[in-house]
């Protein structure tokens, strides 16, 4: 049976990213976006496409993050943040509802022994 993605979990446990992780990006470069310089961090999967995510060269704070859509939804996703405030959230915004105990981890997607 195939499963169905739609309301699956990215990684079980559910967790952030670590703060670095662009870093591991195999492929980077430094551009300009009007007057900002963006330090961009990006993977190309042969099937998904890019992901990619930039970072003000200045102080490192998100610029913005970028992927292929699907056809059918949307060909483009941009995320541009504006007004970046860094709040450092208390571990329980990562506690899943309880609705959500059933869930299973998104294909792909190994638990990260955190």
């Amino acid at each position: 049976s195939t499963q169905s993605t739609w309301g699956c979990l990215v990684g079980r446990p559910f967790h952030p990213p670590p703060p670095n992780f662009s870093h591991n990006l195999p492929v980077r470069w430094r551009g300009k976006v009007g007057n900002v310089t963006v330090d961009w961090n990006a993977i190309y999967d042969k099937d998904a496409g890019i992901f990619n995510y930039g970072f003000v060269a200045d102080n490192s704070a998100p610029f913005a993050f970028y992927f292929t859509g699907v056809p059918w939804v949307s060909n483009w996703l941009y995320q541009p943040f504006t007004n970046f405030n860094v709040t450092v959230p208390t571990n329980d915004v990562w506690d899943l509802p309880a609705s959500c105990n059933t869930a299973q981890a998104c294909p792909g997607w190994e638990p990260s022994g955190m």
